[in-house]
């Protein structure tokens, strides 16, 4: 008897304890919560409340600034170099066809045959490419037809040469049957030697280049012809050599 009371009486005590602590517990909790918007954004999310989120600080703020802007320079530089790549691989292309569009017109015009217009001047032809043009048709003089290789000479000689020797081309052939010209014509072979600098043209010239052409004549000992080529400066050849 007197034991069960005793126990009753040390049951009630603890029972008011408990109810304390349960108290405490939610006032700490309640504290925690209104503490934690502040202190934890996501933990207040999840809550319910509105998370406070945090800023960055100004340096952290311009280096991420500068960052993107060097990564965006550098994206707009490597496009710009690949459209300039690809500009150039299309400019190169059709210069190459250009190029070689031009010189297949070339050789078919400087091809021995019947019936073919002759080589005249043109803008594409270097000073080389005219002294080959009439090396060619001087050995072969009467290919296409008689005089070929004269009339081809005579094609791309300047006005003021043609007017010193005539103007026509009649008196041009006449001129060329003396012995120094005369050793061009039909030649055993003949050999390019050195080609000159080109020579910037003036308010009163055109640009002039220089060629020295080897020839073995078909008679006599080998000769050297220093050939001076000069652009035109007026219509309708202007700028071949």
């Amino acid at each position: 008897m007197m034991r069960g009371m005793y126990l009753r009486h040390m049951q009630r005590p603890l029972c008011i304890v408990q109810l304390f602590i349960i108290i405490c517990s939610c006032c700490l909790l309640d504290g925690v919560q209104s503490f934690l918007p502040n202190a934890h954004p996501s933990r207040a999310s999840i809550m319910g409340a509105t998370p406070n989120f945090r800023i960055l600080p100004q340096w952290t703020q311009t280096r991420r600034i500068q960052t993107l802007k060097q990564a965006f320079v550098e994206e707009m530089q490597d496009d710009d170099e690949m459209q300039f790549l690809a500009l150039a691989a299309r400019a190169q292309e059709e210069k190459e066809t250009i190029t070689s569009a031009a010189a297949a017109a070339t050789v078919d015009t400087v091809r021995v045959g019947d019936n073919m217009e002759l080589p005249t001047p043109n803008q594409i032809l270097t000073a080389q490419d005219v002294v080959t043009v009439c090396m060619d048709f001087l050995a072969n003089n009467n290919e296409p037809r008689e005089n070929a290789g004269l009339e081809v000479n005579f094609n791309f000689s300047s006005d003021r040469c043609r007017a010193s020797l005539g103007g026509e081309l009649d008196k041009f052939i006449s001129y060329a049957s003396n012995p120094t010209f005369g050793s061009l014509i039909y030649s055993r072979e003949w050999a390019i030697k050195n080609v000159g600098p080109m020579i910037e043209g003036t308010n009163t010239r055109g640009a002039m280049q220089t060629v020295l052409v080897k020839v073995v004549p078909r008679s006599g000992r080998d000769r050297h012809f220093l050939w001076t080529l000069m652009k035109e400066r007026r219509p309708p050849r202007q700028g071949c050599c």
